[in-house]
């Protein structure tokens, strides 16, 4: 089989709770990524450990409910909350876990290995990922064995889950939908130059 490019890329909506139920039961099944079940029994130590260390991790009042919604996704095989929460928190872990489960189905309907897929993209194009892709093209890219694959994708989710825990920083969780856009400036203090007069709209400078 002839691959010249892997390409993860952000996700403009949540998937409906049908298609996360499957992605759940794919993942609780599947000899490699059945490591993420175990991951996410354990992923509210993450928030324990940053929320101890930074005060503002510690005061975002929607972060433990959002936590225990991936884990009744994963964990319980309930989806309906994580499939309707826009949130950073939910947001990257979700579509890392789905992107896994979608690159690992690939392979099993094509018939081709991790590491024979690494071998073919790796002489063109490569595997890309942008935005919320990102996690899962860097997981998948930096090990080909299976046991250091599951310590990859462990560690992948462990990142999306603080990132989107630090982005929630900077968003109002009170409002529906996205509160949050990110751009490109071309000097120091555009930002307060484009948002002055917006009544209820606030500039960050937090970088992840």
């Amino acid at each position: 089989m002839d691959v010249a490019l892997a390409v993860f890329g952000a996700q403009s909506k949540s998937p409906s709770p049908e298609y996360l139920d499957s992605i759940r039961t794919y993942v609780s099944n599947h000899e490699i990524l059945h490591c993420i079940v175990d991951q996410i029994k354990t992923i509210e130590a993450i928030w324990y450990s940053l929320a101890e260390a930074d005060p503002e991790i510690a005061g975002l009042e929607n972060a433990r409910q959002y936590t225990k919604a991936i884990e009744d996704w994963i964990i319980e095989g309930k989806p309906d909350e994580v499939a309707s929460i826009f949130s950073g928190i939910v947001s990257l872990p979700r579509l890392l876990i789905v992107q896994l489960a979608q690159y690992f189905s690939f392979l099993d309907e094509s018939h081709i290995s991790h590491g024979d897929f690494i071998r073919c993209v790796s002489r063109l194009g490569g595997i890309q990922g942008f935005c919320g892709g990102l996690p899962a093209a860097v997981a998948l890219v930096s090990a080909v064995e299976t046991h250091d694959l599951q310590t990859s994708i462990c560690t992948a989710i462990r990142l999306a889950y603080a990132i989107g825990l630090y982005a929630e920083i900077g968003d109002d969780s009170r409002t529906p939908g996205f509160t949050t856009m990110v751009v490109r400036l071309k000097n120091e203090g555009q930002a307060d130059e484009l948002i002055e007069g917006l009544d209820g709209v606030s500039g960050s400078n937090r970088f992840l």
